[in-house]
């Protein structure tokens, strides 16, 4: 049982009982620290949630803790974090605290997935360390000021500070204690921004378990619906981020936007699986966000009907712009839920209107024949695809796909012109006849092109007389040969490295490393050489052959330095992990009986 472990504090966290444990004992070794305290040297300085804690209290009684269950609810972090864990998770956890295996931790809470900010290095609040100092002649952690983005102290509204250890304090495993007097460079800085102390008070609440707040049974669903963002059946996502930002920054919060990034990426998903792992921060944003007092949203949609008579959109019919249309008929979108409303003109074109976003959005459902009648008439004229377009008030795609069922006029070729290309093609073949029709059409690309518009039934006959056949290549590479060549150096270098003995095991890569032709023996080709293969199986060392080789070099070495030969020495000279072979321990015992 340990003697003289300090009483906590109000509100001290257990990573500063430990320092001031430290200090007082004037213990400056973390190993000796932690085996004293834990019964582990390996065990990390951690803030937030530490480990161990079974073996803690085993060791160290404390007046005011009866429990492992109060260290962990009273000098911890984890009451801050059970409202945001499902049941499942908050015993997993508890059970990892109590026990010996914390590397799981952080990542079972969510802290790595939602990236939090672990904290460091401890931190305070200038003002809490100046009253420490008067009221206990000492200043102490507070719990409080370790939450994660915690930016100001809520019960003095000043910013806290991040204490930056010396060079000789930089390990994992040391605990901190805290400064003796107030550091110079310390300012005490007043917030003035209400929602980030209302954001604070939330974290107090949440660490004390005042809250209320229970990931379990919040349905943020249902209350964005009572707020009014509820729109014919949808929740009115638009105005829901605009309302949210103006939230953040009408309580001149701009430096949270640093912090939970983006709203529109992960509002919705938190409103949807508010179960999921979220930062803490985000939480209370939205909860807080719900509980103040906002303008509800418009929930009635612009009506896409106006007064008649509407507009013709139709470019090729005389009555274009005009009023003309005097009845429609509307619908709502079973998908998007819009209004659409459906127009149908004389002149046959038939279009939709619907509002996107608060603007008109048309789409054209027939366009009829005056329009049809305009298209073939531009075709007939040989005019080009962007020009019929600039006519028809379209695009030169919507042109192209209802101009494929009319004939354009061909132009008529001359007999000498054709000829004259024939012939350009003939001898570009001959010039390059060893090559593929594909390769020499990049000779002359704009003479295939010619011939393939004006002539393509004699350029396909005459291509498909005249193309290479296909040759089959010879192996280029005599794969017998190469396999009686590569065994012969495998067996060369394997006589040369055991006169050199390396300390490395000699297995397949190795080998094959010094005989410089990795890419054939430790590839698909391997199986092309298989003398190679063999040789290289049979001269590879095993494991225990390797054991037995280091356990002989180290008895070696221990002999040259004129030190006796021990069990315990050859297997480390040898660098050997436990447990060892029965064959390598049968070499050690043969070794000592000599």
């Amino acid at each position: 049982m340990i003697q003289g472990f300090p009483n906590p504090f109000p509100d001290e966290v257990l990573y500063s009982l430990i320092a001031r444990f430290s200090w007082q004992s004037l213990n400056d070794s973390p190993k000796e620290l932690s085996r004293q305290l834990f019964g582990d040297e390996t065990t990390k300085a951690t803030i937030d949630l530490p480990s161990h804690l079974n073996s803690l209290f085993e060791r160290v009684r404390l007046s005011r803790v009866k429990s492992v269950d109060e260290i962990i609810n009273t000098l911890t972090l984890f009451p801050f974090y059970r409202p945001l864990m499902v049941e499942k998770k908050r015993t997993k956890v508890l059970e990892s605290m109590k026990g010996n295996s914390g590397g799981s931790l952080h990542t079972r809470v969510g802290i790595n997935a939602s990236k939090i900010i672990r904290p460091r290095h401890p931190k305070c609040c200038p003002v809490c360390f100046s009253n420490d100092l008067k009221n206990y002649g000492q200043s102490y952690w507070h719990r409080i000021h370790q939450i994660p983005d915690i930016t100001v102290c809520p019960f003095h509204n000043v910013f806290v500070l991040d204490y930056t250890p010396g060079i000789s304090e930089l390990n994992y495993s040391y605990y901190l204690p805290p400064p003796v007097k107030f550091i110079p460079h310390w300012k005490t800085e007043e917030n003035s921004s209400e929602l980030i102390l209302k954001i604070a008070n939330q974290f107090n609440q949440l660490l004390e378990g005042a809250s209320g707040f229970d990931i379990n049974k919040v349905d943020y669903i249902t209350r964005i619906e009572a707020k009014g963002y509820l729109d014919r059946g949808r929740i009115n996502r638009d105005s829901l981020f605009i309302n949210f930002k103006n939230f953040i920054l009408n309580g001149q919060g701009e430096s949270l936007f640093l912090k939970v990034a983006a709203p529109e990426y992960w509002l919705w998903e938190i409103i949807k699986r508010p179960t999921h792992i979220f930062h803490p921060l985000r939480h209370v944003l939205v909860t807080e966000f719900l509980n103040h007092e906002i303008q509800p949203p418009k929930t009635n949609r612009k009506s896409v009907i106006v007064d008649g008579p509407w507009k013709c959109r139709n470019k090729a019919a005389e009555h274009y712009g005009e009023s003309v249309i005097e009845k429609i008929s509307t619908h709502t979108d079973r998908k998007s839920k819009r209004e659409i409303s459906v127009m149908t003109c004389s002149c046959g074109m038939v279009y939709t209107r619907s509002l996107v976003h608060g603007e008109d959005n048309y789409r054209i459902i027939e366009w009829g024949e005056v329009w049809n009648n305009l298209l073939k008439s531009c075709i007939k004229q040989k005019k080009s695809f962007r020009e019929t377009a600039r006519i028809l008030g379209t695009d030169a795609k919507t042109v192209s796909k209802y101009s494929k069922g009319h004939t354009r006029a061909v132009k008529i070729v001359s007999a000498k012109l054709l000829s004259s290309k024939r012939s350009k093609w003939e001898r570009l073949l001959k010039q390059f006849d060893n090559s593929k029709v594909q390769n020499v059409r990049y000779k002359n690309p704009a003479l295939y092109t010619w011939l393939y518009r004006h002539d393509k039934e004699w350029l396909q006959e005459f291509n498909r007389k005249n193309k290479t056949q296909r040759t089959i290549n010879k192996p280029r590479l005599n794969w017998a040969k190469r396999d009686e060549e590569i065994s012969q150096m495998i067996a060369f270098q394997f006589k040369k490295l055991t006169v050199i003995n390396p300390r490395a095991r000699l297995t397949k890569s190795l080998l094959a490393k010094h005989v410089g032709h990795e890419k054939y023996l430790l590839r698909k080709t391997s199986r092309k050489l298989p003398k190679s293969v063999a040789c290289l199986k049979n001269l590879c060392e095993s494991v225990e052959q390797f054991q037995i080789r280091r356990i002989r070099l180290a008895a070696a070495s221990i002999s040259d330095s004129g030190q006796r030969l021990v069990e315990w020495r050859i297997i480390r000279r040898a660098c050997l992990r436990k447990p060892i072979s029965a064959s390598a321990r049968n070499e050690i015992q043969i070794l000592l009986s000599r």
